[in-house]
């Protein structure tokens, strides 16, 4: 006995996934600028980034997160 199988279908209002690039904001502890700059393997919230440009005072990783990548038509 031969089972065909047919192909899988998106379902009624279900969004084509698009590619992701994962951000990291740095934030200055004294003056809290902020930098957002590409994520690099081993950071992680909270981690110490060095003194802020503006102010001498301590940067730290406040977030991290992923953006859609626009779809070019």
């Amino acid at each position: 006995m031969r089972v065909l199988s047919l192909p899988r279908l998106p379902s009624i209002g279900q969004k084509e996934k698009l590619p992701r690039v994962v951000y990291t904001i740095v934030e200055c502890q004294s003056c809290h600028a902020k930098v957002k700059r590409p994520f690099n393997a081993g950071d992680f919230v909270t981690r110490e980034e060095g003194a802020c440009s503006s102010c001498s005072g301590n940067k730290r990783t406040s977030l991290i997160y992923s953006e859609e990548v626009a779809k070019s038509k």
